[in-house]
């Protein structure tokens, strides 16, 4: 299943919900970059690396993983993210682009869950993480 389709994060849900019963924590670890400079990525690259660093991320976190009204609703969102989102590097300026979205995403999606009882956060490659709500 293509991870950058953005039916893929509600299919794989279903997925988990049909063999778990629930889904308690979303992990989305995706990532692919193309290096090449500004001139020599084609538009093809440019679509997949954010197909997949970003459309994928933001695919599971719009899907609907049986919240609802109820106070017993809960979970967590890990996105990773990238220092490169930060700092930069060159021939990864597609990379960088999508996982620095990925971090606005994780901002956002974080304050509109937070209701729900679903604390959205951020990881990187180092292992660390930084809670975006408590």
């Amino acid at each position: 299943m293509p991870i950058g389709a953005l039916d893929s994060g509600g299919r794989i849900v279903d997925a988990a919900m049909e063999e778990f019963g629930q889904v308690d924590i979303l992990y989305n670890n995706a990532g692919i970059f193309r290096d090449h400079k500004l001139w020599g990525l084609t538009d093809a690259e440019f679509s997949t690396v954010l197909d997949v660093n970003f459309v994928g991320v933001f695919s599971h976190a719009c899907c609907d993983p049986g919240i609802d009204d109820s106070p017993a609703a809960r979970g967590k969102i890990v996105n990773n993210t990238s220092r490169v989102a930060f700092r930069g590097r060159a021939g990864q300026t597609a990379y960088a682009a999508a996982k620095l979205g990925v971090v606005g995403l994780s901002i956002s999606a974080s304050i509109e869950l937070m209701e729900y009882g679903v604390n959205s956060g951020l990881g990187t490659s180092r292992g660390s993480l930084a809670a975006l709500r408590a």
